[in-house]
């Protein structure tokens, strides 16, 4: 909305634009992964071996925690 409204609004608000795209763009990556794994665990028993299911979702919960710490240092930094 601040990118719609900018040309109106008093001053330049393009750092806050810019923080809080990347936000999105980190919590986008998140739904992705949590998406996946949740059709992992949904369709599992059809994939074949668990232990590659298991190992397949351990990635994913790691990538999820690093997409989640990478969202609040971002917004911790930014204000």
């Amino acid at each position: 909305m601040l990118e719609f409204f900018s040309p109106v609004l008093d001053g330049s608000h393009q750092s806050t634009i810019e923080r809080l795209s990347s936000v999105q763009d980190e919590l986008g990556k998140l739904n992705d992964l949590v998406s996946s794994e949740t059709l992992l665990r949904e369709y599992s028993f059809q994939l074949g071996e668990p232990g590659v299911v298991k190992e397949a979702i351990r990635y994913l919960e790691n990538q999820k925690k690093r997409h989640m710490r990478n969202a609040h240092e971002i917004l911790r930094t930014a204000w």
